[in-house]
């Protein structure tokens, strides 16, 4: 009687925990480079990390509404076999060209694709990715912030300097 009521319970137990399931994908900037005057573009790479639906498309929009104008994507790149366009979110919209007949251009789990690029005023933003699959469902976020591209000032010291900063 004991064990039944022990089985029960452990059944019950694993039954109500919740299932972690971590699917996701991301994007990572890879590059930038200023083109002009409060503009930079940012080169990035989109990850199909562990999803269970290959990604064909996905919108990069203003993290938040009040961003935009801010924070505006005046160009945009696609990957090969990619298509892009600006859309009215300070943003822009990418997808996959229809598949050739040996397969897809969609992303598929497990994989990444680099080679895509966003022009953007002013040069730091953050953006909400929203991804979609083959019949255009969105299904996933995820967040990015494009950080700043540009060179550090750097002191010209002596190594003889720098080594009696740390010489006691």
């Amino acid at each position: 009687m004991k064990s039944n009521r022990l089985l029960l319970i452990t059944v019950a137990l694993v039954l109500c925990m919740p299932v972690l399931v971590h699917a996701d994908a991301s994007v990572h900037q890879d590059s930038c480079v200023v083109v002009g005057p409060d503009q930079v573009r940012v080169y990035f790479t989109v990850f199909n990390l562990d999803l269970p639906r290959s990604i064909c498309s996905f919108e990069v929009v203003a993290k938040d509404d009040t961003q935009a104008p801010q924070c505006e994507a005046v160009d945009c790149g696609p990957a090969q076999n990619w298509r892009c366009s600006l859309n009215t979110h300070g943003g822009a919209g990418f997808g996959a060209l229809p598949a050739d007949p040996a397969g897809t251009n969609c992303l598929a789990p497990g994989t990444a694709l680099g080679g895509f690029y966003i022009t953007i005023n002013p040069g730091f933003c953050c953006y909400r990715i929203l991804y979609a699959d083959d019949s255009g469902t969105e299904f996933l976020q995820s967040y990015v912030c494009f950080t700043l591209c540009e060179d550090l000032p750097v002191e010209q010291r002596t190594w003889g300097h720098i080594k009696s900063l740390y010489d006691e």
